[in-house]
């Protein structure tokens, strides 16, 4: 079984047990719809909040290693490419 098919059994698996909850304590169905909303949104927020913070450390670690930006790396290709053409017009108007 593919890791894709693992979460979504698991999400599955969980989003039983969430249902019967409300059975077992007691709960009406209403309740349990207000319980289940709010642990979504929850695990939803915490999703996010947990992706923003791996972007940032590893801009941070990018930084700390010195990495050039993409930016950077485009801005000295143009560089590299001009100087090559003025290299090359250089060469064509010595040999007349």
């Amino acid at each position: 079984m593919c890791w894709p098919n693992k979460i979504n059994s698991m999400k599955y698996s969980v989003l039983i047990i969430l249902l019967s909850i409300p059975a077992v304590f007691g709960a009406d169905q209403a309740e349990g719809e207000e319980l289940i909303d709010d642990l979504l949104k929850k695990s939803e927020q915490a999703r996010k909040d947990l992706e923003i913070k791996v972007e940032d450390t590893v801009q941070k670690v990018l930084k700390k290693m010195d990495v050039a930006t993409k930016k950077e790396i485009a801005r000295l290709e143009k560089k590299v490419r001009n100087l090559e053409k003025k290299k090359a017009s250089g060469n064509k108007t010595s040999m007349s």
